[in-house]
Formats: structure tokens, sequence, C-alpha cells
């Protein structure tokens, strides 16, 4: 097993900025296993601005300047708006990895790049030990968005491009996303399958994912998830009589949350008023625009915007749900759930990067099963702590910080063997 002397990061995110979402969580993960394994950590991000200091022993170099046209696709997929930033879709071009060669002072053990959007450095690497961290299958998820009924979608209220974009062509202009979707999931899939091919290892969250990757492109592909800090989870037991029935947290203009969300209201919701004998007390926390929030309303939700403290959140819930009817990788609100001893039930579309089979808490796709589960959880507090302390011992065996950092140098000190 050979020392590292300098590893380098290269992202298109800045992976000291805040921990707001799975993949900034993945990102801190492996710049911490990769002070651990090298003496010299470089981090080549592509945003002018870094959000926070470098950590101690970690380099820092931005590329200066980074734009690229916006396609229809990718804003639709990836919620990406014309800020002048990399577009996911495009990548690097030839003169910035060319650039970022350049710009790393002296030599180099290991690279750790970082998804689609850096694949192309690859080419520019000359066979480098190199992990190629995809977090999940782009591909994967342009053929899963395709299968969504876009006309039933208020476009509107997506946060992305599309939205206004769509809402002003009409229904019919819509009815061409899941054909767009499914040739551009074509064509991820080979700029996918041809870097998995120059990387010395590549890595998923989901292992599930991994495992089909790695059948599919006969490479060396390990599951490396997100470590977390469960000891900062709550211990008290849920409340008595929840004050919510249900509670949901992300941001709502994200197209998998507002696709299951209205799954849920128009499907889930009627079943569960008659069940419960009235209509149910729904909590939607996060990112929540004026226009969402009226959304939410018509359709019986609670919208409570940001919330400082997810921990009396779920405390007060009965039960937290995951309604996606489209997902992928490994879906950060029900990690979150199960780590402050939430109830869960969710689709086994949100389930399926922890292992459907393997989850201990509710996942179900009918309506009537899930109005069932969701109204057991209001009626049986026992019930419900019950699933919450299987789902914390679950996501805290599976995630727990260190044996996630064992992993992930594991993999970095692999890719140096397999290299050399």
């Amino acid at each position: 097993m050979g020392a590292i002397d300098h590893a380098v990061m290269v992202t298109t995110r800045d992976p000291t900025g805040p921990l707001d979402h799975g993949r900034m969580t993945v990102l801190a993960t492996a710049l911490e296993a990769l002070q651990l394994v090298a003496d010299r950590v470089t981090v080549v991000h592509l945003r002018d601005q870094a959000r926070n200091p470098a950590p101690d022993g970690v380099e820092r170099i931005a590329i200066p300047v980074v734009g690229a046209p916006t396609r229809l696709v990718t804003a639709v997929s990836n919620g990406v708006r014309s800020r002048g930033s990399l577009n996911g879709a495009l990548g690097l071009s030839r003169s910035q990895c060319r650039w970022i060669v350049e710009a790393v002072d002296g030599p180099v053990d290991l690279w750790y790049v970082d998804g689609v959007r850096c694949a192309p450095l690859l080419a520019e690497l000359d066979n480098s030990p190199t992990l190629l961290d995809l977090d999940d299958l782009l591909s994967l998820r342009y053929r899963r968005w395709a299968q969504l009924r876009f006309d039933d979608l208020p476009f509107d209220l997506i946060g992305t491009q599309p939205g206004g974009f769509l809402n002003v062509l009409g229904r019919v202009a819509r009815r061409f996303v899941p054909l767009v979707l499914r040739v551009e999931a074509g064509r991820v899939a080979g700029v996918e399958r041809r870097a998995t091919a120059m990387a010395t290892i590549t890595s998923l969250v989901s292992a599930r994912e991994a495992d089909l990757w790695s059948s599919s492109t006969g490479t060396r592909v390990v599951a490396l998830p997100m470590a977390r800090p469960f000891g900062a989870s709550r211990t008290e037991p849920a409340s008595e009589v929840a004050e919510w029935d249900a509670c949901f947290v992300g941001h709502v203009s994200h197209l998998p949350n507002l696709a299951g969300l209205a799954w849920f209201a128009d499907e889930v919701v009627p079943l569960l008023e008659k069940r419960l004998d009235r209509p149910p007390r729904v909590a939607v926390a996060g990112r929540c625009p004026e226009r969402v929030q009226q959304w939410l309303s018509e359709r019986g939700f609670e919208p409570l915007g940001f919330v400082d403290d997810l921990a009396e959140l779920f405390r007060s819930s009965a039960c937290a749900i995951a309604p996606q009817v489209v997902a992928g990788g490994i879906n950060t609100k029900v990690l979150d759930a199960a780590a402050h001893h939430a109830a869960i039930v969710s689709r086994s579309e949100a389930a399926e990067g922890f292992g459907s089979d393997a989850a201990p808490w509710a996942v179900v796709d009918d309506p009537l099963e899930t109005a069932v589960e969701v109204a057991r959880c209001v009626e049986d507090s026992h019930h419900r702590v019950r699933l919450g302390e299987a789902g914390r011992a679950f996501v805290g065996a599976a995630f727990e910080r260190d044996a996630v950092l064992a992993r992930w140098v594991d993999a970095f000190h692999g890719c140096l063997e397999l290299g050399d």
C-alpha cells in the first residue's frame, strides 16, 4: 500500500460549503477521507467564490472563468439556472481541463473527479490513479424522469428554466420533454461509460446502482455513501400525541419532490381523510416560494418554509413521508428522518438506495396501503416509536461516520494500488 503525498479533488462545487443537500455531504466526506490518506490535498473547484476558508492542510484553486450555454434538458433534470456557471450536461471544456492540469503544483499521486461534469478531465490525466465519483447515474435518472406525466405537473412551480419556458409554450410543448430526456439519457450514458472506462475506480452512493453499473461496464465500481454524525440526533421518544399527521422535508420546486407531493395529494390524501375521519395535517418544510405555498395550501398541505429545528419537526410528527415517484441514489430526506428516529412511510423509489427489501420502515406504493400506514402511525404512538428506532438503528449502522470514512480510505488506497 503506497503512501499518498499529494491528492487533488476536482469538483463543480466548493466542498467546504453548507451541507444543504446530499451531494455536498458526499463531497465533504470525500474531502475528509482525502485528508486522512494524503499529506497534501488540493481542491480545484469551478466556482469563483469560496464560501468558507479552506481546512488546514488543504490548498484551493478556483477556475477563473466558467461559462456554457444552458440546455433545456439540463434545466429540467438538474435545476440549473443561467448564472454563468458550468452546465452539468456539457461538462468541462478541453481548455479548462488543460488549465487544471497546469494549475496544479507538483506531481499528483491521486485524483478525485466529481461526476459527469468533470469527467472530460480524465482524458488529460495519462492513466493516473483516479477515483471517479458519479454519485448517482444521471442517465438512469433521466430515463426515470421521462416516465413522469408532464401534462399533469404544474410547470410554473418548478424551480428551473423549463418551468416558465414550458408554461409559456403550453401543454403541447410539455409532451416533448420525455422524448428529450430519453435522448439525453442515451447521450449521458455514453459519457458515463467512457469516463468509467478511463477511471481507476468509479463510485456511486447506492450499492444497488454500483452493482448494476459494475455488471454493465465490466469495471470496478464501489458504493461510497455520505457519512453522517449520528451522535447529534435526538434520543428522546416521539410525542405521545403528534401535532402533525405527517411531514415532508425538501425543496418543493425540485421536480421529483413536486411530482411526489402531487401524487400524495391526489391519490393518498382523500383515502387518508376517510381513514382519519378528518382532513389530515401534513406539514411541508423547506424552501417554499409564495407561489409554491399557495399550491401546497390548495391541496391541504401546511407549508412551513425553512425550519430551524428539524429534530423538533420530526418529533412532533406521527411520520415522515417520502412519496417521490422517481428517485435515485440515497434519498437524503429518508436518511435525515431516520437519523432523527422518525417513523417513515416511503415509496419504493425513495427507499431503493437503502435496499427496499431491507429498509425497516413502511415501504409502500399503493395509495390505499400508504394511507393505512400513515393512519397507523397517527393512531398508534408505540408503533411509530418502534418504526423510528428500527430506522435509526438501520441507517446508523450503514452511514456511521467512522465506518463510512474507512470505506473511502480503502477505495483511495485501492486506486493507488491498481494505478501502479
